[in-house]
């Protein structure tokens, strides 16, 4: 698991100085977010690439038109395997967990990948409700999935009770993003 560095130059710390909130601890504010599957720029080891600066920036705004509160000194952390975390055999804490782009073959035989060194897929990524499992273990109040097309992680792996979907986000070209809330 490795942290991220959000300054002036990144989109999410941007959302952030619009939408963040106290840095007063709280259990309603979101203060921490566990990227899986995000990838950081090139060279960089706590810079989120392009991409993922801007889904992040995404779940902030978005989020925030949902009622959610982030913390102005939100923490932020990567879990890729290709950085070593395992999200599905780890047992991560968080109050939000944000899946990005994750990919997904059925059979797990990445062969549809074209450059294996960035995409990679758990052991149990094909084993019957381990996404819901390992959301559970998370204890997220909140959770977003980004996808675009079939070979990314299916909403509905996670969007098991008690988690449902509370946002479709169908406004960003070919990426689909679904926010989902826990029922307490």
């Amino acid at each position: 698991m490795r942290p991220v560095c959000l300054s002036e130059f990144n989109m999410a710390a941007t959302a952030l100085k619009a939408h963040g909130v106290s840095d007063a601890p709280r259990p309603e504010i979101v203060d921490d977010i566990v990227l899986v599957g995000a990838m950081f720029a090139p060279g960089s080891t706590d810079t989120l690439s392009r991409s993922d600066d801007a889904y992040l920036s995404w779940i902030i705004n978005a989020g925030a038109r949902q009622g959610i509160r982030f913390a102005a000194n939100m923490n932020v952390r990567v879990c890729n395997l290709v950085y070593g975390s395992d999200f599905l055999k780890g047992d991560l804490q968080t109050k939000f967990a944000a899946f990005c782009m994750i990919y997904h073959e059925p059979k797990a035989s990445l062969a549809n990948v074209i450059d294996r060194r960035f995409y990679k897929q758990s052991s149990e990524s094909t084993v019957e409700g381990a996404w819901h499992r390992a959301l559970m273990r998370t204890g997220a109040q909140w959770a977003v999935n980004i996808h675009a097309n079939n070979v990314e992680l299916p909403t509905d792996f996670i969007a098991r009770e008690p988690y449902r979907v509370v946002l479709a986000d169908r406004s960003l070209g070919d990426k689909r993003m679904d926010l989902l809330a826990r029922r307490l």
